[in-house]
């Protein structure tokens, strides 16, 4: 019994740390177009964007992908609001309402604790070639970094 408790807990162990590697075929299109980024400990693709207006964005590239029907899929992603509590009616309204001129991607509310995010995600297929997940992220961190500027008129993401 001890012993195939001791198996299942390093296999555990071991699924883990093949988790936190993320997933290769998102470097391979990272290098094709130049982005440098770095691997968090969920696994995820940190990417770092910086405008010569001095502004910049962080953005995030899930590791893990989700089934949609047969479909396997991902979260591109970056944060632009945040609030100790509740998020106030008026911002979630505004995000909310602002969806509907994305071409790609909506904003989300999520929360971690006391603190409520607003987050812009878009949802792409895993099998998006290199040119258009650089138009992704150029989208997300772009339309994420407007709205922080707009909503906080800071650049603290």
């Amino acid at each position: 019994m001890k012993v195939r408790i001791t198996l299942l807990l390093l296999l555990l162990c071991l699924s883990g740390m093949l988790f936190a590697r993320g997933d290769a075929r998102v470097p391979k299109l990272l290098d094709q177009i130049g982005v440098d980024y770095e691997l968090d400990d969920d696994g995820d693709y940190q990417l770092y964007y910086a405008w010569n207006d001095g502004r910049s964005q962080l953005i995030w590239i899930r590791g893990v992908t989700e089934d949609f029907h047969g479909m396997e899929v991902r979260e591109v992603f970056s944060y632009a609001y945040d609030s100790d509590g509740p998020m106030p009616a008026n911002v979630a309204r505004h995000l909310l309402s602002s969806n509907a001129g994305y071409k790609i991607g909506a904003w989300e509310l999520r929360v971690t604790g006391d603190t409520n995010y607003g987050i812009f995600v878009a949802r792409i297929g895993t099998d998006m070639n290199a040119s258009s997940l650089e138009h992704v992220l150029d989208a997300v961190s772009v339309t994420a970094d407007e709205m922080e500027k707009e909503l906080l008129g800071t650049d603290d993401w």
